[in-house]
């Protein structure tokens, strides 16, 4: 199948937050290591990770990390889940998919890294999470995140009142792009260990 921009779209665009130069902004939630729940309270797993384009400053998916799970599910895996169609629950610590089936979760492909995180793939746990009645629009970056699946507004604003603050937004009065402002900042320089010159004295 082609996709558009393919060549230039090979998940690349995309990274794990924990591998790279960003963090999560003060004041929201570090969900790494909270439980990821079903609708009826059953655990999923556990969030692993957090996949995010730099670009936008904007966390694409939940690594949901299945092993542990309430579920008849192989535990071994771990599989993308869209930040638009979870909730986050912080006065439990965890994260709720409400409406994610059994068979949807079995249908999800399995996730290794970033690096393999081909259009393909992207396309592939679309497909799962929609069905045969879901879209059939060609691949294309970065109108692909335009989709309800990817609305973190949709994330920090569904059952709780946790607000998402932009940096420029707030400011200059776009009550849109406060709404929905990024969640990632770049780290920094004092947060990080300088490097240590050989040839200093």
């Amino acid at each position: 199948m082609d996709y558009e921009n393919e060549n230039s779209n090979q998940g690349y665009h995309l990274e794990e937050l924990s591998n790279s130069d960003y963090e999560i902004k003060d004041g929201e939630p570090d969900i790494i290591g909270w439980d990821v729940r079903n609708n009826g309270g059953g655990k999923l797993g556990e969030v692993d990770e957090l996949i995010f384009d730099p670009q936008a400053r904007k966390v694409r998916y939940i690594v949901l990390n299945m092993e542990g799970n309430d579920l008849d599910l192989e535990d071994e895996r771990r599989v993308l889940i869209p930040i638009g169609i979870a909730n986050l629950h912080t006065d439990k610590d965890e994260v709720v998919v409400p409406l994610i089936t059994e068979l949807q979760l079995a249908q999800l492909p399995p996730y290794e890294s970033c690096p393999k995180l081909t259009p393909e793939l992207e396309m592939n746990i679309r497909r799962a999470i929609e069905g045969e009645a879901g879209s059939t629009a060609p691949y294309d970056h970065p109108q692909f995140y335009e989709h309800e699946h990817f609305d973190e507004d949709r994330f920090y604003n569904r059952g709780n009142d946790s607000t998402i603050v932009a940096d420029e937004a707030s400011r200059n009065g776009d009550e849109r792009a406060a709404r929905t402002g990024r969640i990632v900042e770049r780290l920094k320089r004092s947060d990080k260990d300088e490097p240590i010159d050989p040839t200093a004295s």
